[in-house]
């Protein structure tokens, strides 16, 4: 007999869906299993504070699109709040891709139907499937009631036996110790993992003595309190704007993928160039009230930039403060998922910044294969479906 386990992921950046095949004995241990199907999309997901809605850029090619979002819009009667604002390219200008978003539910309901293709028992009645969706758990207070919501529009348990809902960073973190299992087994020290997301930074301790995950000491961090962060820079940037052309503007929220996706460029012969070695084609263009795109100083998008790094350096300095752990069991290693990660600069700055506060104590920090890196919130979510670790979470 078999169970199908489905983990769906809609992150900050991308959006993945997993399919576990386990097949069971009598006595329902698990005599094996496969993943038999994995997928991740590039999305550029966003939410609108002033409903509590969540949407999402469809999950078709999100390259060379931004998502940039007005406030004053989200609260316009003329406007959709769930749907995207302003997507803008450097090239053209301003491009209004309404009809490209779609809501979390609709994201959901999409991978639910990719992974249902995958598992023909399941369409003929003869198996049963178990999902586990991931959620953002401190991103808006009310946040797992629109998941809860999702699920219901996406008629999700209408097909399943249950749905669960998981945060990222155990999803993440469970993930890397099916990747680096043997590797994780064979080390006596506590391993930190760390899944860098559009939304979220999540840290969490893997302890091989245990063989479990704690989850005591996992941190999540809102992106939107980054946004808040640079509204001052960006408003200085903006209102010098307004001021030598006369028209009135005002900063938008910008995410942290955002704020990587625009150091893709390159500042050359006095105007932004797109580098040769990058497919993504965006800008650092910030739309204002009245439609004309400004231009931000790199120098503020660079102090984003680091201060993003500092941010992921606070959060595994959490395992190396003396109240954590001892001399003895502090962690050699850090192993890096999720979507931030396919911006390799971001990690040297890291490892530096580590090295400079802890000398010989710095962890190595592991970057796994990129695929992995991507799906392993959605493949997370699938094996905590199939074999939940109860202490652990």
């Amino acid at each position: 007999m078999y169970e199908y386990f489905v983990g769906i992921d809609v992150g900050g950046t991308y959006a993945g869906v997993a399919v576990l095949e386990v097949e069971l004995s009598e006595t329902r241990q698990a005599m094996a299993q496969q993943f038999i199907h994995v997928t991740t999309d590039q999305v550029w997901t966003f939410i609108d504070p002033s409903v509590g809605k969540i949407g999402a850029l469809d999950l078709r090619p999100a390259f060379g699109k931004i998502l940039l979002m007005n406030q004053q819009e989200w609260a316009s009667p003329q406007s959709d709040p769930v749907i995207v604002n302003h997507v803008v390219e450097c090239h053209s200008g301003q491009t209004d891709l309404r009809s490209g978003a779609m809501l979390i539910s609709e994201v959901i309901a999409r991978l639910w139907a990719i992974a249902l293709e995958k598992i023909p028992r399941a369409r003929d009645g003869e198996a049963k499937v178990h999902a586990v969706i991931t959620h953002p758990v401190t991103w808006m207070p009310d946040t797992l009631q629109r998941f809860k919501e999702a699920i219901a529009l996406s008629k999700i348990g209408q097909d399943t036996s249950s749905v669960l809902l998981l945060s990222e960073s155990h999803a993440a973190t469970r993930a890397v110790t099916v990747d680096f299992q043997e590797k994780l087994h064979e080390s006596a020290a506590p391993i930190v993992v760390a899944d860098c997301g559009g939304f979220t930074i999540d840290t969490a301790l893997y302890e091989p003595e245990k063989l479990l995950v704690s989850g005591a000491r996992t941190r999540f961090y809102g992106m939107l309190s980054l946004n808040l962060r640079y509204y001052t820079a960006i408003q200085d940037v903006l209102q010098s704007h307004a001021a030598t052309t006369g028209r009135n503007a005002e900063a938008n929220a910008v995410t942290a993928t955002e704020i990587l996706a625009m150091l893709q460029w390159e500042y050359r012969g006095g105007k932004w160039a797109f580098r040769p070695d990058v497919r993504q084609s965006a800008g650092p263009w910030f739309p204002t009230p009245d439609g004309q795109p400004v231009q931000v100083h790199r120098d503020v998008l660079l102090k984003a930039y680091k201060d993003l790094a500092g941010k992921i350096v606070e959060m595994i300095m959490i395992y190396f403060s003396p109240e954590s752990v001892s001399n003895s069991s502090k962690p050699k290693e850090v192993y890096f998922t999720g979507g931030l990660c396919v911006f390799t600069q971001l990690l040297p700055v890291v490892q530096n910044e580590l090295t400079t506060l802890l000398g010989e104590d710095a962890p190595t920090l592991v970057l796994g294969d990129r695929d992995n890196m991507l799906s392993a919130v959605c493949r997370g979510a699938a094996l905590h479906a199939a074999f939940p670790l109860a202490e652990a979470w």
